[in-house]
């Protein structure tokens, strides 16, 4: 948990070909951005702590989990 008097950031861990953190700066939470939802994105990746990080990514919804009936 990082302190409320740190910047603030948004991050995603996204999986499909492989791990890649995409990392939002200067947002605490990114609307529709939730556990199992489908998306594209793309930005500049590099390599940051070991971990493929897009940082401020352009992104679509693209799918949202069905709801559980």
């Amino acid at each position: 948990m990082r302190p409320r008097s740190s910047a603030p950031r948004f991050t995603a861990d996204v999986y499909g070909l492989g791990p890649v953190r995409l990392v939002w700066i200067g947002q605490r939470i990114v609307p529709g951005i939730d556990a199992g939802v489908e998306l594209t994105f793309e930005g500049m990746a590099s390599q940051v702590e070991g971990h493929t990080t897009i940082y401020n990514p352009r992104y679509e919804i693209i799918g949202r989990p069905e709801a559980s009936a």
